[in-house]
């Protein structure tokens, strides 16, 4: 008898690993999972996978069983602040998991003040096309200069 024929049970089963579920809001969140669908598995076939936010569903595609490790589900560009209910789900196994999404309240974002300033740099005065054709290059009121360098334009 294989082990995925334990008591002729053939449902997927699905593992969720590693995850925050409290996330400070604009901070990456990744959860990691693994899904076995034995009766995919013993065809030699990848099982078909369901990805939900709130009970819709945002995406379906096949994924192979592997013992290498975990597959990651990046929610960063889909979380909500507050309770979001996020689910993985195969051939109708469904494995439920809440993230909660705060704002940071500790960090002080308040403006600048300007006479703390070593330099300031501002784009008034600047035009689209200068911006867009010397963007590296910045000079303030009193005539300093830098050129920012590393920036994925």
């Amino acid at each position: 008898m294989a082990w995925a024929d334990v008591d002729n049970n053939d449902s997927p089963i699905v593992w969720i690993g590693n995850y925050d579920e409290t996330v400070i809001q604009y901070e990456n969140s990744y959860v990691q999972y693994m899904v076995l669908d034995p009766e995919a598995y013993k065809a030699g076939l990848p099982a078909t996978i369901q990805l939900y936010k709130d009970g819709v569903m945002l995406n379906e595609f096949n994924l192979s069983y592997s013992t290498d490790g975990w597959a990651e589900w990046d929610i960063s560009a889909i979380y909500e602040v507050g309770a979001n209910q996020f689910s993985i789900a195969c051939r109708g196994v469904k494995k439920d998991f809440t993230v909660n999404v705060t704002t940071e309240g500790s960090r002080e974002l308040g403006l600048v003040k300007e006479s703390s300033l070593i330099m300031n740099y501002t784009s008034s005065g600047r035009s689209n096309l200068e911006l867009k054709a010397n963007r590296s290059i910045w000079r303030d009121s009193k005539g300093n200069e830098a050129t920012l360098s590393g920036f994925n334009w």
